[in-house]
């Protein structure tokens, strides 16, 4: 999600403090609330798949959070390989021990004498 910068907000209310505005994929005109991600992005996409002069770049949703992300195709490898959710990373950085998740820590292990 691309988020708006401070100073281009447009909208008609004042955002709360912490309230994170970004810009719709699929309407660059609209600057929608965090929260609401999930309902606008599937209101603006069934909108968007009714168009037929939809441009050549498809959006496709990320495959990690596919009711917030949305991204257009020919940026959808990179954001998947970098993307938050993105279970291999977050696997990556646990061990299994036993039947239990321990997350790895960055410290050396301790040299024995």
């Amino acid at each position: 999600m691309e988020y708006v910068d401070e100073k281009d907000i447009s909208v008609s209310y004042i955002p709360a403090p912490g309230d994170k505005l970004f810009y719709c994929p699929y309407n660059r005109a609209h600057q929608v609330r965090e929260c609401k991600a999930s309902t606008h992005l599937h209101t603006c996409r069934e909108q968007y798949n009714q168009n037929p002069q939809k441009p050549k770049d498809l959006i496709v949703k990320c495959r990690w959070q596919p009711n917030k992300h949305h991204i257009r195709k020919s940026q959808q490898a990179e954001h998947e390989k970098n993307c938050d959710s993105n279970q291999q990373q977050v696997f990556a950085q646990f061990n299994l021990v036993g039947n239990a998740m321990v997350k790895k820590t960055e410290t050396e292990p301790d040299e024995w004498d």
